[in-house]
């Protein structure tokens, strides 16, 4: 919880703007591929930065804001996100990897397959909670973190709420 929700970083002669949504927002729905101009602008509200990189949307973008500044999103390795059902059907992971000399940098989207099966393996050995949602994300795409009536519902099954409480009254009591 200590962690900002934003940073700025500089690499070579680039200054990057670091977010998961919106530099003040970790969450919500402004940065969707489709979404107004004026939310990508945003990424650099109060920032001489160069280049900004977010997720949170799991889809990879490269656009630029309304001055020509670049916006990155590498997408997810893992859990890739699309509204349309029929790109939900690639699941392979998705990261950016990137080039940079001087003021220069090269974006190389990638794609690469990976061991589905292994990774709902491990989920339940460490017992992931939410494992019946995390399963529909890693072999259909779908996601569940709005769908409020779902997630109370797995809330309930499993006790989720009681062992949060739990778990903050801990947290509590040891930073005091």
């Amino acid at each position: 919880m200590a962690l900002p929700v934003s940073d700025t970083r500089n690499v070579e002669d680039l200054t990057f703007t670091l977010s998961h949504n919106m530099p003040n927002k970790n969450a919500g729905h402004e940065l969707l591929p489709m979404s107004d101009q004026y939310y990508f602008d945003a990424l650099f509200l109060g920032r001489d930065a160069d280049v900004a990189i977010y997720g949170h949307t799991h889809q990879m973008i490269y656009r630029t804001a309304s001055d020509g500044r670049a916006i990155l999103n590498p997408g997810s390795v893992g859990s890739p996100f699309s509204l349309k059902r029929k790109m939900r059907q690639n699941r392979e992971a998705r990261y950016l990897m990137l080039d940079i000399e001087g003021t220069r940098f090269a974006t190389d989207f990638r794609t690469v397959a990976y061991d589905q099966a292994a990774e709902m393996a491990l989920a339940e050995e460490r017992g992931l909670p939410y494992l019946d949602l995390y399963r529909n994300l890693v072999y259909e795409g779908l996601g569940y973190v709005h769908d409020a009536p779902t997630v109370a519902k797995e809330n309930d099954r499993y006790g989720y709420n009681a062992e949060t409480k739990d778990m903050l009254r801990e947290l509590r009591q040891a930073y005091k």
